[in-house]
């Protein structure tokens, strides 16, 4: 029922990780910074899991009159937000004093970042989605040129707002249309509307779709709405490039999972081919364009194009029936490819030296002799991007391909498995250069690579657990499998 109870539990987290975002900006000591921020999203998360433990099965709590619900599928994507952003505070350690970046700045504006993030997942009205993007991408903005004296990171801000604006833009004439359709942008109004539309407005309707799609498209970076992906993740400082390319994607995914399965679906005749024919050209796209980069941040950016369109696969599989299973490979998904991303961009943030001059795939040479371990980081990163069992990237592909060839798309599976294929030469052309070229690259500075190690085998060993008994044939490592089973608790308190 609607109403305008508050639930502290429920709303705590967010509040916390706000405050304190706003707090830090009047500290100036760094060991004080990365603390108090790392302990305020230990508490976060505490919170959280707490309210979740302690709640009903199938809780849902409605609040603010229908703006915010929070339940099973809000707090899970409350903990994996607030986890990729302590792995980035722990891998950004060394990071940010080395390159002389503002920190006060940098921490404030990465918490009120995620606290833009923590809303979106139980936004349940389209001004609460809106304002809950706008809060996380003006920080992310400001984040992509914190090197201040670096052009290139100064460029990839300035083309990162600017492209932003346009499709916060295009999201609220979407909003704009649908409410003009409907008279509601609450996601249940929006159902109803769906389930039985007056058909002098539904087109109405259908245009608002189309536009929320096109500006969503932008936030995952799906073709055609990509071209900004390569060029501001490489401007970015490499912690920061993780902390978009993981808890950003988590962030929109989780927003439009909701949104196309509880206020779009009773249309989903109308959308889904849409939805189809874009994760085949992101797909391509990506994958295509990724064969040709020298950049190894210019690589993950397209790689990232390519991985957003094996989810947007998922959301061509979402019903009333099994949408649960469609959803829960998704978020299985996100989870595996969060892990990857930011181990990557941690390791990358130390190899590049000050400066980030060492970014070119050919710089890895040697690092297999030099850094064994953190070369197996990688080289398991990579395994579990191409889909190599018994990787957490393995059973996320696996899970989602069933999910699509159930729901009578064999052919997008078809495509999304060819796609996979195509992806092993650029994955592997990184492990081939680490372990089999000779060093050119002078790694006796060993700054930075304790926290950097921490995070590589934190995020190697979760690869590997959610990958080892993901599925009932291989449970000898019983802890994979309440991942799954969580991922559908939640994803089912939706439908």
């Amino acid at each position: 029922m609607m109403n305008m109870e508050i639930h502290w539990l429920s709303i705590l987290p967010i509040i916390i990780v706000m405050v304190t975002g706003l707090g830090l900006t009047f500290l100036r000591t760094p060991a004080l910074l990365g603390g108090l921020s790392l302990s305020a999203l230990a508490l976060a998360a505490m919170v959280s899991g707490v309210d979740l433990v302690q709640s009903p099965a199938g809780f849902k709590r409605v609040l603010f009159h229908g703006v915010v619900t929070f339940d099973a599928y809000s707090h899970f994507f409350t903990l994996l937000l607030i986890g990729c952003a302590a792995l980035t505070l722990v891998a950004a350690w060394a990071y940010f004093p080395r390159e002389k970046m503002a920190q006060s700045e940098v921490y404030s504006l990465l918490m009120l970042s995620l606290s833009g993030m923590l809303i979106l997942p139980a936004a349940t009205h389209l001004i609460a989605v809106f304002i809950a993007i706008e809060i996380m991408s003006i920080a992310i903005y400001a984040l992509v040129g914190a090197r201040r004296m670096d052009m290139k990171s100064n460029e990839s801000s300035l083309k990162y707002f600017l492209l932003g604006s346009f499709a916060s833009g295009i999201i609220l004439y979407g909003i704009a249309l649908t409410y003009g359709a409907a008279g509601s942008i609450q996601f249940d109004a929006l159902r109803d509307f769906a389930a039985s539309p007056d058909p002098a407005r539904l087109p109405l309707f259908i245009a608002g779709i189309a536009m929320l799609v096109i500006g969503f498209g932008f936030k995952v970076a799906a073709a055609p709405f990509h071209a900004w992906t390569p060029d501001v993740y490489e401007g970015a400082p490499a912690p920061i490039t993780g902390f978009m390319a993981t808890a950003v994607k988590a962030a929109s995914f989780a927003f439009i999972l909701r949104t196309m399965a509880v206020a779009f679906l009773p249309v989903k005749a109308e959308w889904v081919e849409v939805v189809a024919a874009l994760a085949v050209v992101t797909m391509f796209t990506g994958n295509i364009l990724a064969f040709v980069q020298g950049n190894i941040k210019r690589m993950l950016a397209y790689s990232s194009i390519a991985h957003t369109g094996y989810m947007m696969m998922g959301l061509t599989a979402l019903s009333n029936q099994e949408g649960a299973y469609a959803g829960a490979a998704i978020l299985y998904y996100l989870v595996a490819y969060c892990l990857t991303n930011i181990a990557l961009f941690a390791a990358i943030g130390f190899v590049s030296k000050q400066g980030e001059k060492l970014v070119e795939i050919e710089d890895l040479a040697g690092l297999g002799a030099k850094f064994p371990g953190l070369s197996l980081v990688i080289a398991i990163c990579m395994a579990s991007l191409i889909g190599i069992p018994p990787t957490a990237g393995f059973f996320g592909k696996y899970f989602l391909f069933s999910a699509v060839i159930q729901q009578g798309y064999a052919w997008l599976a078809v495509i999304g498995i060819i796609n996979s294929i195509l992806s092993v030469y650029y994955y592997l052309r990184v492990v081939v250069v680490m372990y089999f070229k000779e060093p050119r690259a002078d790694w006796s500075d060993m700054t930075g690579l304790v926290p950097v190690r921490i995070v590589g085998v934190f995020c190697a060993v979760m690869i590997v657990w959610a990958g080892v008994g993901a599925t009932s044939l291989l449970y000898l490592v019983p802890g994979a499998q309440p991942l799954m089973a969580w991922a559908k608790t939640s994803v089912a308190s939706l439908f």
